[in-house]
């Protein structure tokens, strides 16, 4: 029961008191008056008294009140602050729960990236695991080769041994010879002067009276002034030439009288004149 309860019970209690009063002081009116009269001012103290002590509890009960409404009012007035403040913190727990959400989702993605990236490494690693067994087998290999290379690069170094040994002996022998073909007024060409090199040409320009004509071969592939080629033009003997100049890589010839079946044009072959 609250205040208010116990306030209305309380008046109740003191009306049905008074209408008591009442109903026995008029029960009472063929009796004694006086006596009667005496018993209802006792009585009507007693009442006065008790009115009095029930404002009196009524005064206290309403200050009780008055403080239970300010307490009530402040402890109101807290909740509300207080859920103000839950609401304030509610919004920011939402906001860092809706940060820490994207973050996490930042973070699940970031997650699968680095997972596949992981796939990615792992075919990778297994790719170059085979790479490096193929490379082992390949070393393995080139070892074989090197050691295969060893053994003829011992064997050349031993030949290029004796071959020197034999270069020594023949520059004795040549030193040898030398003298003597000095001694006898003689070169290391004099035997071989008129024998012309085996080449293959073309006419490459013919002079205006015909009878001189060059071509691009010369000393480099052992040409001499006074050898003589043959000129042939579509398997057909055309006539000779015979070397009268002779550069690096070119050389000029002059027809042979009465060695010519035609005359000398640009594209004809030459070679080596036939004995």
């Amino acid at each position: 029961m609250n205040l208010m309860g116990k306030i209305f019970t309380l008046l109740i209690l003191l009306m049905s008191v008074a209408f008591l009063v009442v109903a026995v002081m008029v029960g009472a009116s063929d009796r004694n008056w006086k006596a009667a009269a005496q018993r209802m001012k006792e009585d009507a103290q007693t009442a006065t008294r008790n009115i009095s002590d029930s404002k009196s509890e009524i005064q206290d009960l309403e200050k009780i009140l008055a403080k239970e409404q300010v307490f009530r009012t402040q402890h109101i007035a807290n909740l509300e602050s207080q859920l103000r403040r839950s609401r304030a913190n509610l919004a920011q727990k939402e906001k860092q729960l809706t940060e820490e959400l994207k973050i996490s989702q930042a973070n699940l993605r970031e997650m699968k990236e680095a997972n596949n990236r992981l796939t990615e490494l792992d075919k990778e690693l297994s790719a170059i695991k085979a790479n490096n067994k193929n490379l082992v087998d390949d070393i393995a290999n080139q070892f074989e080769d090197n050691r295969i290379m060893e053994k003829k690069l011992f064997e050349q170094t031993s030949k290029l041994e004796r071959l020197k040994q034999q270069e020594a002996d023949m520059a004795a022998k040549i030193a040898v010879m030398s003298k003597v073909m000095i001694k006898n007024g003689l070169n290391e060409q004099s035997l071989t002067d008129d024998i012309p090199p085996k080449v293959e040409a073309v006419v490459t320009a013919v002079g205006k009276t015909g009878e001189l004509f060059s071509i691009m071969v010369g000393m480099d592939d052992g040409l001499r002034r006074g050898h003589e080629l043959e000129i042939y033009r579509s398997n057909r003997f055309v006539g000779t030439g015979k070397v009268i100049k002779a550069d690096n890589n070119n050389s000029v010839l002059r027809i042979v009288d009465g060695m010519m079946n035609d005359v000398v044009r640009e594209g004809d072959s030459v070679s080596t004149k036939l004995f």
